[in-house]
C-alpha cells in the first residue's frame, strides 16, 4: 500500500522530492476505464487510512473513530448528492460515487 511505503520512509526522517517539470505517462487499459473498477479501487482507497490506524501498536482507536466519522460524512453527503443528480438526470452525477464509496471503505473494515 502506498500509504505504508510513504509512512515507512517519512517516519525515520526521509523526505520526498517533487519535480513539477517531470513528464509522466500511463497507459490505462480498457478494463480499468470502467465504473466498476474505479468503485472497487475507491473502496480500497477508503480503507487505507483505517488500515494504517489499526496497524499502529497499540491500535490508535482515536484515529479509527475519526476515520469512521469521516466515512459516515462522505458516504452520506455524496450519496445524497448522487441521488439528487440521478433524480435530476445531471450528467456529472457519477462523480459523487467515488467519494461516497471511499466513505463506505472507512466503515467496512
Amino acid at each position: 500500500m502506498d500509504g505504508q511505503l510513504f509512512r515507512s520512509v517519512r517516519k525515520p526522517g526521509g523526505r520526498f522530492p517533487w519535480c513539477a517539470e517531470a513528464v509522466v505517462l500511463e497507459h490505462v487499459p480498457p478494463s480499468r476505464a470502467q465504473l466498476g473498477y474505479t468503485l472497487r479501487r475507491a473502496l480500497g482507497y477508503g480503507q487505507g487510512p483505517m488500515t494504517m490506524a489499526r496497524q499502529e501498536k497499540p491500535v490508535n482507536w482515536f484515529k479509527v473513530a475519526l476515520w469512521m466519522l469521516v466515512g459516515v460524512y462522505k458516504l452520506n453527503t455524496h450519496s445524497l448528492r448522487y441521488a439528487a443528480g440521478w433524480i435530476t438526470r445531471r450528467p456529472n452525477r457519477a462523480w459523487h460515487l467515488d467519494p461516497a464509496v471511499r466513505g463506505l471503505g472507512k466503515l467496512v473494515w
